[in-house]
């Protein structure tokens, strides 16, 4: 019971401090945060059905890019899911890039 308690205590007061690094987050650094996670998500789908990286970035290619960013972040995140750092089952590998990504836009 009390780890429960504890466990429940540690998790709020973590969603309170990510809260809060995404408040200090300009709009853009957020929305690249954001459509990265995206491309985790599909990256590691596209990892669980046995695609290859490059049919994957095929695939988000496909989607086209309204800014001259998302293919290079597009290309970083596919290879970061690839090299295993996104496909563990313990974790949220979309969960995980969004915070590394916050972490990277306030330190700048």
């Amino acid at each position: 019971m009390r780890a429960t308690l504890l466990c429940g205590w540690v998790l709020g007061v973590w969603a309170l401090a990510v809260g809060a690094a995404s408040a200090q987050l300009g709009d853009g650094p957020r929305q690249r945060c954001e459509w990265g996670k995206q491309v985790v998500g599909m990256a590691r789908e596209g990892y669980s059905q046995g695609l290859s990286r490059d049919q994957v970035l095929a695939q988000v290619d496909a989607l086209g890019y309204n800014a001259a960013w998302k293919a290079r972040m597009a290309s970083a995140v596919t290879a970061w899911v690839y090299r295993g750092q996104g496909t563990t089952l313990d974790s949220d590998p979309q969960q995980d890039y969004f915070s590394r990504c916050q972490a990277y836009y306030l330190e700048r």
